[in-house]
């Protein structure tokens, strides 16, 4: 079936590299850039997947949720470097390396960088910083691509009014039941 975005012309040929995105699902590289390059340049024009089985059609989409949650992790960890940088708040208490506040100015220059409101700049700096400060287990296991950025979320507001200790054993239940010891 062509649909309707396929031209009279011939179907492309079936990229055999499809085949890699094959299976149960329970094994495949773990997301990177290249990983997404291959899922890009296999998927094709209008990520019509030409030639591509069901099964196939699964692990492709299976490797861009994980690229989606690796590319989301990588950017909270840039917005925690951004946290460890800010020295405007002198003598402010830390977890690890990371202080436990941050400038307003930092919340503006996240704003302007990520085109959104400095409400939503705080709320995602507050999120990069529990990733990497407090729950750094669930940060990994959104960057392997296990958690979406959802479900890491859903699990860091549900922690928040935990104390570090009450939460940090919280976090290990989540990982025994994911398979995890401590990643």
């Amino acid at each position: 079936d062509r649909g309707p975005a396929v031209p009279d012309g011939e179907l492309p040929a079936r990229d055999p590299r499809l085949c890699v995105f094959a299976g149960d699902g329970r094994q495949g590289a773990p997301p990177s850039g290249a990983v997404a390059l291959l899922a890009d340049e296999v998927s094709g024009p209008g990520r019509r997947c030409f030639g591509a089985t069901g099964n196939e059609l699964a692990g492709l989409l299976r490797a861009w949720a994980a690229v989606e949650s690796w590319a989301a992790a990588a950017k909270l960890g840039v917005i925690a470097e951004l946290i460890r940088r800010d020295d405007a708040l002198p003598g402010t208490s830390r977890h690890g390396d990371l202080p436990d506040d941050w400038s307003a100015s930092l919340r503006h220059e996240l704003a302007a960088a990520l085109s959104c409101s400095t409400q939503s700049a705080e709320t995602t700096a507050w999120l990069a910083w529990q990733l990497r400060a407090r729950l750094c287990g669930i940060g990994a296991l959104l960057e392997d691509g296990t958690l979406t950025l959802a479900k890491a979320r859903a699990v860091i507001e549900t922690f928040q009014y935990l104390t570090d200790a009450d939460a940090a054993r919280a976090e290990a239940l989540i990982l025994a039941q994911i398979g995890r010891a401590h990643v």
